[in-house]
């Protein structure tokens, strides 16, 4: 239970935030933009709740408004390593159909309709397929809606029933069948039956232009953008205990880049690059956001006064403090190093804070919006100076999955609900940078396929190859994670951790 307190309802309350607002950029623009959105899942199948249930026994008299009508189903998935948006026509839009009639010559001109069905998609240029798996005499039976679901087909039965047994099996297994009525001409209930499709194509994805598909794609990682914003914005609103107090140098390392700039101990750092500095937490975050380029420190420098009789010497200790004798503002530079020597830091200071006291601090939604964008900012940058340092060889590399992600969490989770914010705030803007980056199967490489679309004028990469590639990418990445969640499984076997 208490595993379940400390570790996996902050992991999922985390993941949870992050993943449905990012799916939700998806649903949103597709709504926005006329595609038909199927289903919003979150994790990854098998499914475990699905709501609302559909009806997946259609009568063709339905069958076109059903395409408009059936919209958006919401699952939850076992395993939780992400969530997902099915659209109509992600790459194409292929009707498998396996047909049901009751003679052979309502077979007969049924093919023959389906035949003029796909040449007006050709010269159409649709990107959608129809294609038949076979036609059969007799009602609709177990076999068939076995068959069906193996191969991913939908069954159309023109003047014949759906058997009793089959009933359960269809709507078990989710397969989609429509039925027409007895007496009707097979030709004019396959063009019928177009039609829905027609409409369907017309919603999907793929039938899309460039830059529709482009913003779509895009949207998750917008939203991933947008959320720490509001999550910094919140934070600045809502009134924090705040250490404040005077940072003091304790002690300079030598040749190091403080001793360099002429930094003393005894110095007082009043602000670095025009920011005030109230304790060592702001200090070693202004260091953290200029390694390898110059800063300006604010330095107060004082002169302690003598508090003893002249030439008998006293016990400062024994009297209450002076205030000093002189104080010299200076201004000085130095570089913090890229690659500090073991046991230094990056400006090469020891420090502390003197009189430190807890204050609450706020600021008004006017105030804290900005800040929230500048906080933003200084969040890349850091992401920036991690990467180097770790090229660098200044630190080791450091990836987590699922696993590990959870332990850093609940770990942070004993803190306080304002660390956990700030650290969802860092894996929504981690996730919108790794999504849009050009890998297969991720948003971002989706992208660069609708880029090279545009390069070509219009031409696009066959659906079979696009679909590959992602395939290939998905199984890549997948692996990558349960490697990565092995070697988060053996850290917390060893009781180390991300932070330490």
């Amino acid at each position: 239970m208490a595993v379940l307190i400390d570790f996996v309802l902050p992991f999922l309350a985390v993941l949870l935030a992050i993943v449905i607002i990012h799916e939700l950029g998806h649903f949103l623009t597709a709504k926005a933009l006329g595609v038909k959105v199927l289903e919003f899942g979150l994790g990854f199948p098998p499914r475990v709740i699905s709501f609302p249930r559909r009806e997946t026994i259609y009568d063709l008299d339905s069958r076109v408004a059903t395409f408009k009508s059936d919209e958006t189903t919401y699952t939850v998935n076992l395993l939780p390593i992400g969530g997902f948006v099915r659209l109509v026509g992600e790459d194409t839009l292929d009707l498998r159909l396996r047909i049901k009639a009751a003679s052979i010559e309502a077979l007969d001109e049924a093919a023959e309709a389906l035949d003029q069905a796909r040449l007006d998609l050709v010269r159409n240029d649709s990107r959608a397929k129809i294609t038949t798996l076979g036609l059969d005499l007799g009602a609709v039976t177990p076999d068939d809606v076995n068959r069906a679901r193996r191969e991913r087909a939908e069954i159309f039965g023109i003047g014949v029933p759906l058997a009793p047994e089959a009933a359960s099996a269809v709507r078990s297994s989710r397969t989609k069948v429509t039925l027409t009525p007895v007496g009707h001409s097979p030709a004019d209930a396959v063009r019928r039956f177009v039609d829905g499709f027609a409409a369907e194509v017309n919603r999907g994805l793929a039938t899309k232009g460039a830059l529709t598909r482009a913003v779509i794609l895009a949207a998750g990682s917008f939203m991933n953008v947008m959320l720490p914003l509001a999550i910094f914005a919140a934070i600045f609103m809502f009134p924090q205990d705040t250490l404040e107090g005077r940072v003091r140098i304790q002690g300079v390392a030598p040749a190091s880049p403080a001793e360099l700039a002429g930094i003393l101990p005894g110095d007082i750092v009043q602000g670095v690059d025009g920011h005030a500095v109230a304790n060592t937490a702001d200090l070693a975050y202004r260091i953290r956001l200029k390694l390898g380029k110059p800063t300006t420190w604010d330095i107060l420098r004082e002169k302690p006064r003598l508090t003893g009789a002249l030439g008998m010497g006293g016990d400062p200790g024994l009297g209450q403090p002076l205030p000093p004798a002189e104080s010299t503002a200076l201004t000085l530079r130095l570089v913090p190093r890229v690659r500090p020597p073991p046991g230094q830091g990056s400006a090469g200071v020891l420090i502390a804070t003197e009189g430190a006291r807890i204050v609450k601090r706020s600021y008004p939604p006017w105030q804290a919006v900005p800040q929230a964008f500048v906080r933003m900012g200084e969040t890349l940058i850091l992401f920036r100076n991690e990467i180097i340092s770790m090229f660098a060889g200044a630190q080791e590399a450091q990836f987590a999955g699922v696993v590990g992600i959870a332990q850093v969490t609940g770990e942070v989770a004993r803190a306080g609900w304002v660390p956990v914010l700030e650290l969802t705030a860092l894996l929504s803007l981690n996730l919108a940078i790794l999504n849009i980056l050009p890998v297969p199967a991720l948003d971002g490489g989706r992208l660069v396929f609708v880029a090279l679309e545009w390069v070509r004028r219009g031409k696009r990469v066959s659906p079979e190859r696009e679909s590959l590639v992602h395939v290939v990418g998905f199984v890549v990445l997948i692996s990558l994670m349960l490697v990565i969640s092995y070697f988060d499984i053996l850290r917390i076997v060893r009781g180390d951790s991300l932070l330490r």
